[in-house]
């Protein structure tokens, strides 16, 4: 069996042997370590999953979600694009 895990920081996934579950391993794409969460989380006596099993980096917030790849154009580029032939002054 295999256990997916993803890095934080550059958001590369790799599927993993589950004999290293609980380990930290190296990302290949940025050299962060990261930690293989186990195959099945321990719960602890309050409820919540034990720290030790799913230490894995936190994944950044997704401000890339609604940014666009290009910046906005500027009122020259507007009016190239707008059809209006270019006039040297």
């Amino acid at each position: 069996m295999s256990i997916e895990v993803q890095c934080g920081s550059c958001l590369e996934r790799y599927r993993v042997a589950d004999t290293l579950a609980g380990r930290r391993i190296k990302c290949r794409e940025c050299g962060d370590p990261l930690m293989v969460p186990g195959r099945q989380e321990e719960i602890t006596a309050d409820g919540t999953a034990d720290s030790r099993q799913t230490a894995t980096r936190a994944r950044p917030a997704q401000a890339d979600a609604g940014r666009r790849s290009t910046p906005a154009k500027g009122p020259a580029e507007a009016r190239l694009d707008e059809g209006i032939p270019w006039q040297p002054r």
